[in-house]
């Protein structure tokens, strides 16, 4: 081993670290996706905000967390509001909630959002709808912020 591995070594084990016990993470971004089925045929914007607790990963339940997005499809004249929870396995995860149309024609249903990434997230999305049900896939653009930490110290 070279001596300048072994010095950082050293200088490693002398002074003291942190270890994150739980991290929340706050995230906020854009959206760009691409609609099929009822009222399909067409990009929409949108903006989403998620709150995701990352914790000890003895534990099954980490990380998880909850999300909360609008989109806004203008050939349709409709917004739509979903709140989700959302389950992350490395980079991959699922979100699963209710969604609200609202516009010319308001309804009810329930999205099924699965992703994968970090920074820059491809989506696939499906949603159910009473009387129809939608399709669609996108990217979201977000940027995580730590929001809060408990840290205890390891080793001098």
């Amino acid at each position: 081993m070279k001596s300048e591995s072994k010095f950082l070594i050293l200088l490693l084990l002398l002074f003291p670290g942190n270890i994150n016990a739980q991290d929340t993470f706050v995230s906020v971004g854009i959206k760009l996706g691409y609609l099929w089925g009822k009222g399909g045929g067409s990009f929409y914007p949108g903006v989403e905000i998620s709150a995701v607790t990352w914790g000890d990963r003895s534990n099954k339940l980490y990380p998880f967390g909850f999300t909360l997005d609008y989109e806004y499809i203008s050939h349709l004249k409709s917004s739509r509001i979903h709140l989700g929870f959302e389950k992350n396995v490395e980079i991959f995860g699922v979100d699963v909630g209710p969604t609200i149309v609202l516009g010319e024609e308001n309804n009810f249903g329930i999205s099924i959002i699965p992703y994968a990434g970090f920074i820059l997230i491809p989506y696939g999305e499906f949603s159910i709808f009473r009387g129809y049900t939608t399709y669609g896939t996108g990217a979201y653009i977000k940027v995580p912020i730590r929001t809060n930490t408990h840290r205890f110290s390891v080793g001098g």
